[in-house]
C-alpha cells in the first residue's frame, strides 16, 4: 500500500469511528461521559428533596419517600445543565415526613350562613383522614319590599333579607293568617249513597270537600 492509500484508510476509519461515535450519542445508548472524558458537568441548583438518600457505589443516586410519620432527612438537588445528570447532597435536618394532603381536600360539610362546613382529606400513603374548618358565609342582605301575609303564606314588613338563607336583618317577619271557614255545606249524590262536605274560606280560600 502506498503513502497516499493508506492517508486514505486512515481518513476513512477515521470518519467510519466519528460516524458510530454520532449514532451512538443520537440515539442515547451511551453515556455523554464515555463519549466525551473531558466533559464537566455544570451542575445547578435544582430544588430541596426530603425522604432517606439511595445509594450506588457510594454516590447518592435518589432520594426515595418515606412513610408518612417517620424521619427523613433534608438533601440539594442539583441537575447538570449540559447534560441532564441529577446529584444530590445532604443539606441539613429534614424533619417527619408529613402526610400527603395537598389539593385532596374536599367539602364534606357545606358551610351555612351561620354555621362553619367541614373539609376533609384522605392520605394517599397511610389513609389517615384530616378534617378542616371552613369559615361560615355570613349573611347576603338584599332590601326587600313589604308583603302580606295570606291563609298559607307567611309575609313580611318592608327591611333587609338575606338574599340565602331568609333572615331579617330589619323589618319583621308576618305570620301565616290561617283560614276563617264558613260552616259546611252538604251535597248528596242523586242516588244518596254518598255525601260531600264543602266550605268556603271568608279571604276566598274553597275547600274542595270531604267525602262522608
Amino acid at each position: 500500500m502506498n503513502h497516499k492509500h493508506f492517508k486514505n484508510a486512515r481518513w476513512g476509519v477515521f470518519l467510519l469511528a466519528a460516524l458510530l461515535l454520532a449514532l451512538c450519542f443520537a440515539l442515547s445508548g451511551c453515556d455523554y461521559e464515555d463519549l466525551y472524558p473531558t466533559h464537566e458537568h455544570n451542575f445547578e441548583f435544582l430544588t430541596n428533596v426530603y425522604g432517606e438518600a439511595v445509594y450506588e457505589d457510594g454516590v447518592i443516586t435518589d432520594v426515595k419517600r418515606v412513610p408518612c410519620g417517620q424521619w427523613r432527612d433534608k438533601f440539594e438537588g442539583y441537575v447538570c445543565s449540559i447534560c441532564g445528570k441529577q446529584l444530590y447532597k445532604p443539606a441539613g435536618s429534614g424533619g417527619t415526613q408529613p402526610c400527603e394532603t395537598t389539593g385532596r381536600y374536599k367539602v364534606t360539610t357545606e358551610p351555612t350562613c351561620t354555621k362553619a362546613g367541614v373539609d376533609t382529606a384522605t392520605c394517599f400513603y397511610c389513609h389517615k383522614v384530616y378534617t378542616k374548618s371552613v369559615p361560615a358565609l355570613g349573611h347576603d342582605y338584599k332590601n326587600v319590599a313589604a308583603k302580606a301575609p295570606t291563609c298559607t303564606e307567611p309575609g313580611n314588613t318592608a327591611g333587609r333579607k338575606c338574599r340565602r338563607c331568609g333572615h331579617l336583618h330589619s323589618g319583621e317577619e308576618l305570620p301565616a293568617l290561617g283560614h276563617i271557614w264558613s260552616e259546611p255545606t252538604y251535597s248528596w249524590s242523586a242516588d244518596l249513597s254518598a255525601c260531600t262536605a264543602s266550605r268556603v274560606c271568608a279571604r276566598g280560600h274553597v275547600d274542595d270537600g270531604q267525602h262522608l
